[in-house]
C-alpha cells in the first residue's frame, strides 16, 4: 500500500536585506518545489511579470493554494507585499515562516546593496532614509509591511505596532537571523549549513567581472563608497526612529515560543 505524502506549502514572507536568498537557496537545497517561474522564489508569470499575491482576494488567495497543491509546489516567497495572513495561516497546509534581522543591520546592508548595484543616489545613510518612498528604505519597516502601513508618510504608532506583533504571532516559525537557521531545521526537516547568499563581499574577480561587463560606475561606487560600520550619530538618529520596529525584534528574539 503506498501512502501518499502530506502535502504542505511552506510561505515564506521575505523582507529585505534579513537574508531572503539564503532562505531560498536552502529551499531548493532540500528539494522544496518552487513555481516554476520565478525570482528569488517570487512567483513571475510567463511574461516576466510578478504575480502580485499580496493583491489577491481571500478566495483568489485560496485558489491560488490549491493550484500549488494541484502542481506540487512546496514553497513559495513573497518579498514586495504582505498576502492575506487570516487565509494562510489558518490552512493546515501552509507553514508560515520568515526571519527577522537587526533593524540597524537590515538597513545599513540594503543601503549598500543599493548603492553598489546602482538602484539609489544616496551616498550617505541619512540620504538613504525615505529614499524612493519604499518601505524598506522608511523607519519601522517590519511594523509597517506587517501591519499594511506599508508606504504610508504617517509614522507608526501603537496600535500599528500592536497590528504588526499580531501578525507575527500567525507564524510558524520566525527567525532571527544572528542566531542562524536551526529553526528550520527543526519546524521543517531541513538540512542546512550557514550559506551567504546575495553577499556584498568584494573581490578582484568580481571587479574583473564588472570590467568585463562594462560597468566601470558600479566598480567606483565600491572604490569610493567601502562600507563601514555608520557613525555614532547616525545609529543614534535610526534608533530614535526606528523604535516600534526594535521592540517588536526585542519581543521575539526574547521570547522562543514565538520563533517555532
Amino acid at each position: 500500500m503506498i501512502i501518499k505524502k502530506k502535502y504542505r506549502l511552506i510561505w515564506f514572507q521575505h523582507f529585505h536585506k534579513a537574508a531572503g536568498t539564503s532562505i531560498v537557496d536552502l529551499a531548493e537545497a532540500n528539494n522544496e518545489r518552487l513555481w516554476l517561474n520565478h525570482q528569488n522564489g517570487n512567483p513571475i508569470d510567463s511574461r516576466g511579470n510578478q504575480i502580485e499575491l499580496w493583491k489577491y482576494s481571500e478566495d483568489e488567495l485560496r485558489r491560488f493554494i490549491n493550484l500549488c497543491e494541484k502542481e506540487s509546489i512546496t514553497f513559495i516567497a513573497t518579498e514586495w507585499g504582505l498576502p492575506c495572513l487570516r487565509v494562510l495561516s489558518e490552512d493546515h497546509r501552509v507553514k508560515l515562516i520568515t526571519c527577522l534581522r537587526d533593524p540597524l543591520d537590515r538597513f545599513v546592508s540594503n543601503f549598500y546593496f543599493d548603492l553598489y548595484y546602482g538602484f539609489t543616489l544616496a551616498r550617505k545613510l541619512e540620504d538613504y532614509v525615505a529614499t524612493r518612498g519604499r518601505s524598506f528604505t522608511m523607519f519601522n519597516y517590519y511594523c509597517r509591511v506587517l501591519s499594511g502601513h506599508n508606504n504610508s508618510p504617517h509614522d507608526v504608532n501603537d496600535a500599528i505596532f500592536a497590528r504588526a506583533k499580531d501578525a507575527l504571532s500567525k507564524f510558524d516559525i520566525c527567525i532571527i537571523l544572528q542566531e542562524g537557521f536551526i529553526a528550520l531545521v527543526k519546524g521543517l526537516g531541513w538540512k542546512v549549513n550557514q550559506l551567504q547568499s546575495n553577499s556584498l563581499n568584494f573581490s578582484f574577480r568580481h571587479a574583473l567581472s564588472l570590467i568585463a561587463r562594462g560597468e566601470m560606475r558600479l566598480l567606483l561606487y565600491r572604490l569610493l563608497y567601502p562600507r563601514n560600520k555608520p557613525e555614532d550619530g547616525f545609529v543614534k538618529y535610526f534608533k530614535s526612529g526606528n523604535l516600534w520596529d526594535q521592540n517588536l525584534y526585542n519581543v521575539i528574539k526574547a521570547n522562543s515560543d514565538l520563533r517555532l
